[in-house]
């Protein structure tokens, strides 16, 4: 009886929809509410709301890396439906809110409405990729929506879990992650070749059924973002988990909320930071690049080639281009951040400047 009379009635606060639409598109010109409505009889019914603030669309634009990672939890109010969001990272890595709907249930007509409505908002910005999981066709929609050749990635977590319903065994527990996380190809290939030896049938399944990028090797370079997972899409259903049981209106404008203090935190930390890459990339690049007992064999115009030893005592070499930024081992190119091996020979240069090295994707610009 409290929650009614503070929140109002639950089949009331659907006729709220438009209002709250309304109300966004007048003081925050340029965002997206879309609502979605069938007519029972004389009635209006609510089946689904899209909502796109500008502010947040324009930094993931401006600010962002192009990586979304997409998903949706359960409500747990007297209406059992879907919140659906589609989350950024920014140069802290931090969760950065792009789009968030409601929809009764994860079909795929549902989710290929909430695509298009966030190709509305988003466009297609170059180097675009998408991270999902597998399930009730939230796989089909996304290439059915951004048919400009987006990236789509599919969560390794959820892959893994849907593999160990059907095969298990040590060559798996010691290769499948692995493979799945190696930079290059050549790391890739061993690992997976052992595992198509020891089971082809195994390996099989995998292509039969997870046909989406889910080994880093073959990622685009475009993104600087290496994630295998969908976490920062799980990052954002813990943040809104106690607001998961208000009715769908009041859920819509909490969220708002939650989004408008988020950005005002971030606005006040970016108005201290100096210089031009974030302090704390610069930070963790200085840590690592400490005690790297690598051997150095400087070229020309920049270039070298690093050497070293491994656990299993192998020898390896890798080459590196400071002025192309990339190494061999490809992580550099993958993440915009220099690896190890190219850490090691900056080191050794004399004025290096660290952030010279570093992606724009990182600047304190735009942050």
């Amino acid at each position: 009886m409290t929650l009614e009379e503070i929140m109002g009635k639950w089949d009331e606060s659907f006729e709220y929809a438009f209002n709250f639409k309304a109300e966004v598109e007048r003081t925050h010109s340029g965002s997206l509410v879309d609502i979605d409505y069938a007519q029972v009889g004389k009635k209006v019914r609510f089946t689904r709301m899209f909502v796109a603030l500008k502010s947040c669309v324009d930094s993931f634009l401006k600010g962002c890396r192009p990586f979304l990672g997409v998903d949706s939890t359960v409500l747990t109010g007297r209406w059992r439906g879907q919140l659906a969001s589609a989350i950024a990272i920014d140069g802290y890595n931090w969760m950065f809110p792009v789009a968030y709907g409601v929809f009764d249930s994860e079909t795929g007509d549902n989710w290929k409405w909430f695509f298009e409505r966030l190709h509305v908002a988003i466009g297609s910005p170059p180097g675009l990729v998408i991270s999902t999981d597998a399930g009730k066709g939230i796989d089909i929609a996304v290439t059915k929506v951004f048919t400009n050749g987006v990236e789509h990635r599919e969560c390794m977590r959820y892959l893994v879990k849907n593999f160990q319903k059907r095969y298990r065994g040590d060559v798996f527990e010691q290769h499948l992650w692995p493979a799945c996380r190696a930079y290059n190809e050549v790391k890739y290939d061993y690992h997976y070749n052992i595992m198509k030896t020891a089971s082809p049938a195994a390996i099989k399944w995998i292509e039969d059924n997870h046909k989406h990028l889910w080994n880093r090797c073959k990622f685009s370079r475009a993104s600087k973002c290496d994630y295998v997972t969908n976490n920062i899409a799980e990052t954002f259903n813990i943040w809104i988990r106690h607001e998961k049981s208000l009715p769908v209106i009041p859920l819509m404008d909490r969220i708002r909320q939650l989004l408008m203090e988020k950005q005002d935190i971030r606005r006040r930390l970016a108005s201290k930071l100096k210089g031009n890459i974030l302090p704390h990339i610069i930070r963790d690049l200085n840590a690592k690049s400490r005690n790297l007992r690598f051997v150095i064999h400087k070229g020309y115009n920049h270039t070298a080639e690093i050497q070293g030893t491994d656990r299993y005592l192998v020898t390896w070499r890798h080459t590196i281009n400071l002025k192309q930024k990339e190494c061999s081992c490809k992580e550099w190119q993958l993440t915009g951040l220099p690896c190890k091996h190219a850490l090691c020979y900056i080191s050794s240069k004399r004025n290096h400047k660290m952030e010279d090295y570093v992606h724009s994707y990182y600047s304190v610009d735009m942050f």
